[in-house]
């Protein structure tokens, strides 16, 4: 098992430990010769640093938020994240729709729903709707996303530090989705729980109040 962005070079031209970072979109790649232990540690110790400087942490330990209700010119509709499609339901028949990429509220994994255009007056009026949908699942998903990766990346930070003091892998732990973290947010963001999973308008309880 490895150190996140940390690569080892040992060949006859080169030895040593190459701290390997995405800064602002450009490239940081610190190095630090020698194969000792002293070596490696100080390595550790900038990878730490520039992480913390900059709120970053190993790729696919944190949650990535999603754009929001934006134009787009590579999306059939205009509109990232919504596609104006023909879909053949289980009757045969073609039916036009938009098609929209959503989040599952509640186990934040990718889902989809069609607004099928001859349910409502124009398709101008699906489209409203389609957007109205995606607007107000990627505030709620960013809203727990935001706090997800407070959590986790705090978390990642003690990891990353216990690495310098043990020089032993412990960031491999957090890598990739953690399901009962993500429990803990749904919950707090929706201590009722939700009637559509994908809408964070319309809650259980507010459901039973209007019988």
């Amino acid at each position: 098992m490895s150190f996140c962005n940390i690569s080892k070079h040992d060949s006859d031209k080169i030895k040593g430990y190459q701290v390997r970072a995405t800064v602002n979109g450009k490239e940081v790649q610190p190095f630090f010769g020698g194969l000792s232990n002293e070596s490696l540690k100080e390595a550790l110790k900038e990878r730490n640093k520039i992480w913390k400087k900059n709120g970053i942490i190993a790729r696919n330990v944190l949650m990535s938020p999603l754009k929001g209700t934006v134009k787009s010119k590579a999306s059939s509709s205009g509109w990232h994240g919504i596609y104006d499609k023909t879909e053949v339901e289980r009757s045969g028949a073609a039916c036009d729709v938009y098609a929209v990429h959503l989040r599952n509220l509640a186990t934040g994994k990718p889902t989809n729903r069609a607004f099928r255009k001859h349910l409502y007056k124009t398709p101008e009026a699906a489209l409203r709707e389609a957007k109205s949908l995606r607007k107000r699942n990627i505030e709620a998903f960013n809203s727990m996303v935001e706090e997800y990766n407070a959590s986790i990346y705090k978390d990642a930070v003690k990891l990353a530090d216990k690495e310098v003091r043990q020089l032993k892998p412990f960031l491999n732990d957090v890598i990739g989705f953690d399901k009962n973290r993500w429990d803990k947010v749904f919950k707090k963001h929706f201590p009722t729980g939700l009637e559509s999973n994908i809408d964070p308008k319309i809650v259980v309880k507010a459901k039973k109040a209007r019988k």
